[in-house]
């Protein structure tokens, strides 16, 4: 009973004194573990607040790609549409010199065609002018006045409507300056720029000019067209007109005295003989 007695005892003993080292030893991982979790809390924390930081970085550098990317489609877009401008601009003026070239070479052909009347007036008032001279037999003998009749005319043709086309012409091409252009897309393909039924204005002397021709002006884009046509078929109508000639008035020609020649009679000389 002893020996058991003191069996239990000394293991007691042996547990008591594992137990207390195992609590020095926990005693002592304590502190070292409470640091190590501060510094994994602290670590953690810092992990959490980079992440965070890149993200907003990632979205930063995102946000500034696509202000980017919008800004130069902008640019792009605005460009565009300054070449479009600048394109419609050349047009409008090439098509208003056009329009100013054709009436200088009618204004020219009229001055030519005046010049050309002119000048043959001038010759046939020459040549007038020239058989109206002094007769070939001199000395007194008896004269007798004779009017040169004048057979040749000068004919000037006259476009009475030149003013009305010039005018046609000048509002055909305004109203294709109006017109809306054409944009080239990839491909070489070109397709019209759809835009609503804007209306057009005219000044008060542009539509002075459409009465004057018996034109009525367009009230939108989608008119023009037909107005253009309408105004090509006013400038046939006044080729088709029939020009008036106008008779360039003949020089008056003095009356020419025109001497006789004398006559000697064959019969009062053989007399003499």
């Amino acid at each position: 009973m002893k020996s058991a007695r003191d069996t239990k005892q000394d293991l007691r003993k042996e547990l008591n004194a594992q137990l207390e080292k195992l609590i020095e030893q926990r005693n002592k991982l304590d502190p070292a573990f409470t640091e190590k979790m501060t510094k994994w809390n602290n670590l953690t924390k810092d992990i959490s607040t980079l992440e965070g930081r890149i993200a907003f970085e990632k979205n930063q550098a995102q946000m500034a790609k696509q202000n980017k990317e919008e800004n130069a489609r902008r640019d792009i877009q605005k460009q565009r549409e300054d070449e479009e401008k600048s394109n419609e601009q050349q047009e409008r003026e090439e098509r208003q010199r056009e329009a100013e070239r054709k009436q200088e070479e009618r204004l020219a052909e009229l001055e030519a065609r005046r010049a050309a009347a002119i000048a043959a007036h001038r010759k046939a008032q020459a040549r007038f002018t020239t058989a109206s001279g002094p007769g070939q037999w001199g000395g007194a003998s008896t004269s007798k006045k004779a009017a040169v009749p004048v057979e040749e005319t000068v004919e000037v043709a006259v476009d009475r409507f030149a003013e009305e086309k010039g005018v046609c012409r000048q509002l055909m091409a305004l109203c294709e300056s109006l017109k809306p252009t054409e944009t080239q897309q990839s491909g070489g393909k070109k397709k019209k720029r759809r835009r609503r039924k804007k209306k057009v204005t005219f000044s008060a002397h542009q539509f002075g000019l459409f009465g004057r021709v018996g034109v009525n002006p367009p009230k939108n884009i989608t008119g023009l067209g037909d107005t253009i046509s309408e105004l090509e078929a006013k400038i046939e109508e006044y080729d088709n007109t029939p020009e008036e000639a106008e008779e360039a008035p003949a020089p008056e020609v003095p009356a020419v005295e025109t001497e006789e020649e004398p006559q000697v009679c064959a019969a009062a000389e053989s007399t003499e003989l």
